[in-house]
């Protein structure tokens, strides 16, 4: 490839290197862009200029698998800034401890940003202290943290699909991670039986632990405002859970809620936002009974056995002013379940609702779901309900006729309806067109929108 060059409109013809003093920012942003290290080094045949302008990216992400080891070891010995704002390796295949050993060592010392490792180790990695990394990504298979030193400016940390010893929790302590506020596990096991995990952080203020494996969960973060866990071990029991924090407000629960075995210490009965996410988690709301924003999202067991539970763990739902309904219900009436859902609400002031698939599939004879009692609208009473957003809307009978008993919910001040149609949805037929006009048409006080929606 030759020198760039362009030639000045009136200046003779002579050519003119338009590249070789642009700002060496410019040239950066230029060359981070580019789909690989090797692909910025390459550059250089552009200009002398640009020559060692790829060993002073604030970025580099390398793909093992396009790229030899050595390649890669070259070019962080190349390296001439002294920190790295962004550091990314990732392989499809497992990689051996030795071949990693110097990027690991390059990390600790230069990475004063993001680092991300999406690879697995033969033997497992044990992931060096980073004392000025900024955000840490792992997806590495076996992983052991650190016994000992600082990660002194670490505020974000993420653990994905990796198998860990519960004891190496301890590397997020305060004292080594003195600046933590964000914590992700997701999908992690724990090896070596049920494992106690201890999570104590001044800083911390976001957590979510996903883990199988646990057999104890104590969190102590003082600052702690957003919780995700899941209360169950690898062998199906109910772990152990405790968390202390007076600042808790949005929590979201996956799997059984047993108030014996999990305690929020400290934490008021009031939250900005609960997601119930199970149907054993549903007892949940009785623990925290005033929320701004309540997320029921769990499937209806089929049955009349299923049903019935599911009337007896609702008959108590959250005061809140958002409520929004992802219940699948698995041949129920969708219908009757969110119609009694609403008979136990207070204080709705706006509603969102996922429409399912309905179809024409009827549930077992005599279950719950189907008696015409338990569609009746009369009693209930939506007195704060000012706005209604449905989603996934596809013109069935079955969806309009829910629309059409939501619309005869006494509902004072509601003004505003929105239905959302799916981009996938090519057509609705004229006769589904004539049946929601007739809907809108029988509540002219209130003005319903139907849109597109992605």
């Amino acid at each position: 490839m030759s020198t760039c060059s362009a030639r000045n409109s009136g200046d003779g013809g002579e050519g003119v290197d338009r590249i070789s003093h642009l700002p060496e920012e410019l040239i950066q942003n230029i060359l981070v862009r580019l789909p690989s290290v090797d692909a910025a080094a390459r550059t250089s045949v552009l200009s002398r200029r640009w020559r060692r302008v790829w060993t002073r990216l604030p970025s580099l992400s390398f793909q093992c698998d396009s790229e030899k080891p050595g390649a890669i070891d070259a070019a962080l010995a190349a390296y001439s800034a002294p920190a790295l704002n962004r550091l990314a390796l990732s392989a499809a295949h497992a990689l051996e401890a030795a071949t990693v050993a110097p990027w690991l060592e390059f990390a600790s010392r230069r990475v004063a940003g993001n680092l991300t490792l999406n690879f697995s180790v033969a033997g497992g990695l044990e992931l060096p202290a980073c004392e000025r990394a900024t955000s840490i990504n792992l997806h590495v298979g076996h992983l052991r943290l650190p016994p000992a030193g600082s990660f002194a400016a670490l505020a974000s940390l993420a653990i994905v699909g990796a198998r860990m010893q519960g004891g190496d929790f301890e590397a997020v302590c305060s004292p080594r991670c003195p600046r933590l506020r964000r914590l992700a596990v997701r999908s992690v096991t724990l090896v070596g039986g049920a494992a106690d995990v201890s999570v104590r952080s001044g800083s911390l203020e976001w957590l979510v632990f996903m883990a199988q494996g646990v057999g104890r969960l104590e969190v102590a973060a003082p600052r702690l405002r957003y919780f995700r866990a899941e209360a169950k071990a690898a062998a199906g029991d109910v772990s152990d859970v405790s968390v202390a924090s007076p600042v808790l407000e949005d929590v979201a629960w996956y799997g059984e809620f047993d108030p014996r075995r999990h305690r929020f210490a400290e934490a008021g009965h009031r939250l900005r936002k609960l997601m119930v996410m199970d149907m054993p988690t549903v007892a949940l709301m009785r623990r925290f009974y005033i929320v701004d924003e309540l997320v029921l999202s769990f499937g209806i067991s089929p049955g009349i056995r299923g049903y019935k539970t599911f009337l007896n763990a609702t008959s108590m739902i959250a005061k809140c002013e958002v409520l929004e309904v992802q219940v699948t219900t698995r041949r129920h009436a969708f219908s009757s379940a969110v119609l009694h859902l609403l008979r136990k609400s207070v204080g709705v002031a706006k509603l969102l609702i996922r429409l399912p698939r309905m179809g024409n599939k009827s549930c077992t004879e005599g279950c719950p779901c189907s008696l015409t009692d338990s569609c009746n609208t009369e009693k209930i009473q939506l007195d704060s309900l000012k706005e209604v957003e449905i989603l996934e809307f596809q013109g069935e009978f079955n969806q309009m006729k829910f629309i059409n008993l939501l619309l005869d919910c006494h509902a004072p001040i509601l003004k505003k309806v929105y239905v959302r149609i799916p981009k996938d949805v090519k057509s609705i037929s004229n006769t589904k067109s004539k049946k929601i006009r007739s809907i809108v048409d029988g509540h002219p006080e209130i003005d319903v929108e139907f849109k597109l929606w992605s």
